[in-house]
């Protein structure tokens, strides 16, 4: 009873959670933020309320017909039942996103995960922005190692110097291979 009942708004929380998630993410990673206006959150209640009645309605279809049969085996399965209706809206969103990203494919630059045309990557799947960082990268580059530890030692900003050196080594790295596919 209680699943049913408290079912529905735990899943939209969590579906909520998982939509935005990426958002969050993404603007963690580029430095940003996310922009919470009043349309964010319109969407954000409407992602809600829709997860909401969809788990609700799928709670309804999947455990009201089944509710008063008393066997040992047939409540096991009616709780299995229950969980996959009452969390859907999850499960249809994660499968949705891997349907998204496994035809995306080819579409996306392997270095910065842009999602660009197909006629705009190179051979390797590199944009043409990475692939003129690539190339513009040099092996020993003072300016640039000079830079690092004035953020690591006089910022005192040991994270963004590491990423500093992470996007050297991966632009050093995706520069040897495209000189050695020619």
């Amino acid at each position: 009873m209680l699943l049913g009942v408290l079912g529905p708004f735990a899943a939209s929380f969590w579906f909520l959670i998982c939509c935005e998630f990426p958002k969050f993410y993404a603007a963690a990673r580029d430095g940003g933020q996310v922009n919470g206006g009043v349309g964010f959150h319109l969407k954000a209640i409407g992602k809600m309320v829709f997860a909401f009645l969809m788990s609700g309605a799928l709670a309804f279809y999947v455990g009201a017909p089944r509710f008063n049969i008393a066997s040992a085996e047939s409540d096991s399965l009616w709780f299995i039942e229950m969980y996959l209706a009452v969390f859907s809206p999850i499960f249809l969103l994660l499968a949705w996103r891997l349907l998204k990203r496994a035809f995306a494919g080819r579409q996306t630059c392997k270095c910065c995960r842009e999602s660009v045309g197909g006629a705009n990557l190179d051979e390797l799947g590199l944009c043409s922005h990475c692939r003129a960082d690539a190339l513009n990268e040099q092996e020993s580059d003072e300016e640039q190692e000079a830079w690092i530890r004035k953020v690591q030692e006089e910022f005192g900003d040991r994270q963004w110097a590491k990423e500093l050196r992470n996007g050297r080594r991966t632009a050093l790295r995706w520069k040897r291979r495209i000189l050695s596919s020619r």
